[in-house]
Parts: C-alpha cells; sequence; structure tokens
C-alpha cells in the first residue's frame, strides 16, 4: 500500500536542518506530486560576522540546496538566532495560519525532544499547532543534538536519492567550511547508512511518526489524499 500526500509543511529552525534531516523524503514527495511549503525560521547571519562572507550567503545557500530537491515554495523568516522561543507565539501564529489550508495533509517538524533550544520551539509550536488538525505528523533528527531520537518510521533512500541529499547539503559551504568537525558529507553519509540498516537498505531516512491521518473513505477525486493498495491483479 502507499499513502499520498496533497500538501506537506516543512519547518526548519534554521536554513539547514530541514534538508539535512527529512531531504529525501522532501524530494520523494515532490516527486510524487505533492505540493512542499519549505518554511525557515532564521537565516543565521550573525554567524557570517568576522567571516568575510556578506548577509544572505546562507539564505542563499538554502535556496539553492531546496531547488536541488525540487522544492521551490520556499519562506526564510528572520528570527533570532538561538532564540527563537522569545518569537514563540508569532511562530505559533506561522504554523497555526495554514490550518485553513484545507489540502494541507502532512506536518515534518523537527525532533521534539532536541536539546537545541532553536529546534524545541519549532518541534513544540508545530505539535501545538496541528495535534487536533487532521494532518499526518513526522518528526526529524538534527545530526549532533538529537540525541535520545528513537525512529519509528524508516523511509528507504536509493544511491540516487543520497547522491542528491549529498549534492543539496554542498549548497551549504559556509557550514561545510566553518562548521566541519560534525557538518560533514561524510557524516551525513553515515547517518543514511546506519539508517538503512534497521530495513534492510542500503540506506534510509529516519522519523518519529508523532500522529498518523488516513483518510482510506475518501477518494483523491473529491479532494482528499487516499490509501491505496494494489491491486490482486497487480501482485
Amino acid at each position: 500500500m502507499s499513502v499520498r500526500f496533497r500538501e506537506a509543511l516543512v519547518l526548519s529552525p534554521h536554513t539547514d536542518d530541514a534538508i539535512t534531516g527529512a531531504g529525501v523524503l522532501m524530494y520523494k514527495l515532490v516527486q510524487h506530486g505533492c505540493k512542499v511549503l519549505y518554511r525557515v525560521f532564521c537565516t543565521c547571519d550573525d554567524t557570517l560576522e568576522g567571516t568575510g562572507y556578506p548577509k544572505g550567503t546562507i539564505a542563499r545557500e538554502d535556496i539553492a540546496a531546496a531547488s536541488v530537491l525540487g522544492v521551490e515554495d520556499i519562506v526564510q523568516y528572520d528570527f533570532e538566532n538561538k532564540h527563537l522561543g522569545n518569537s514563540r507565539q508569532e511562530i505559533l501564529d506561522i504554523i497555526y495560519g495554514y490550518r485553513k489550508n484545507e489540502k494541507l495533509d502532512l506536518v515534518i517538524a523537527p525532533y521534539v525532544g532536541d536539546f537545541h533550544q532553536d529546534h524545541q520551539t519549532v518541534a513544540e509550536e508545530a505539535l501545538r499547532a496541528s495535534t487536533r488538525h487532521p494532518v499526518t505528523i513526522l518528526q526529524y533528527p538534527v545530526i549532533g543534538t538529537s540525541k535520545d531520537f528513537n525512529p519509528n518510521l524508516y523511509i528507504p533512500v536509493s544511491h540516487e536519492e543520497a547522491d542528491l541529499k549529498i549534492k543539496a547539503i554542498s549548497c551549504y559551504e559556509t557550514q561545510l567550511k566553518f562548521r566541519g568537525n560534525w557538518f560533514n558529507l561524510e557524516n551525513f553519509w553515515a547517518e543514511m547508512r546506519s539508517r538503512g540498516v534497521y530495513i534492510n537498505a542500503r540506506f534510509a531516512e529516519a522519523f518519529i511518526l508523532v500522529k498518523g491521518t488516513l483518510n482510506i473513505d475518501q477518494t483523491r477525486d473529491n479532494g482528499r489524499h487516499r490509501l491505496a493498495r494494489r491491486s490482486q491483479s497487480e501482485g
């Protein structure tokens, strides 16, 4: 069986969080006709001070990375890095606003147990805004700060898709240069390989399924996503 989504809201506290944690999923959704709404709450210009890079560099890197994955609907906000908690209500209002979108059926957010304060804030407000809404909620890990992440949903990743994710991550040149001790391509390859072990796949991405919503009785024709089964004749 397969689950089809019409619109997915991807929430990223900082420019690189969602793409490193859920880049292949974002790509797969686009390839299967799902509209991906990519929302970034901080572009981290403060981290460029004294580096010689102009403001907006990381934001441009992020747009380039998303484009590699086929994601075009991108909005970047300029909340203060490391202090998203001070803008908690504004962030909630932004996420909550998407409840008016009847097509939205998937929310992808950071892991709520992440120990980075900005990641926690976005994760908590995503849950607050979406828990009573008929959407599926997935949480992704951020490498290095999701220590107790215990996934219950795995998505197989082909070698071509893994290559594409690494190509997208490679767009974050500033992060690879200044945080290369942990933000490096070898680590992201290793993460996908280690996730794949649990589902007998070469590579995988892993998530926590917080809530799954399946509108089994409604068809694609009346505007809701559906649970599709292969017929016996196809088997």
